[in-house]
């Protein structure tokens, strides 16, 4: 700014722009307090390279149990059953049990996970997935999440026990 004839050239744009980058500490004055309030960005930036690795540490955790469900293994695809009077009705009719799965499950998956769990045999797996819906709460609009769920039919005579 060239206010009152002063200039707003700087001498610092002679040197190198290697030179401009570095970081000095800077003294404001010989007051007590000022030295305290020396930087130090020089040393900060050596001890930030310096930084120890971090190692990654995997842990097995359990799916989340959805209310009146059974509990289910670690690492399963299967979030729990979907207890309903319309999947009761399916499975006192044709022995079809409903679960909710992960959005990325596949039949395979579904298949081999109640295989393992229930101990019974699937004959066939098959998928809908729930839209999310726009609700009203406490006067007002909040978004209820979908979700996947599977209709499993067991071979005559299997039975899951959900309780």
């Amino acid at each position: 700014m060239a206010l009152f004839g002063k200039s707003t050239t700087r001498k610092d744009e002679s040197k190198k722009p290697s030179e401009k980058a570095a970081i000095k500490p800077v003294k404001v004055s010989k007051s007590p307090k000022a030295k305290k309030m020396e930087t130090k960005a020089p040393v900060v930036a050596k001890e930030m390279k310096k930084a120890p690795k971090v190692a990654k540490i995997e842990v097995a955790v359990a799916a989340p149990a959805i209310a009146g469900s059974a509990p289910v293994a670690a690492n399963s695809v299967i979030l729990g059953a979907h207890i309903t009077e319309k999947a009761n009705m399916q499975h006192e009719k044709n022995n079809v049990y409903t679960f909710k799965v992960a959005e990325t499950a596949t039949k395979h998956a579904v298949a081999h996970a109640i295989k393992r769990d229930h101990k019974v045999t699937p004959t066939d797996v098959r998928f809908v997935t729930m839209p999310g819906k726009t609700i009203v709460y406490r006067g007002r609009y909040a978004f209820k999440s979908g979700f996947k769920k599977a209709y499993v039919s067991l071979k005559k005579g299997d039975k899951i026990d959900l309780a």
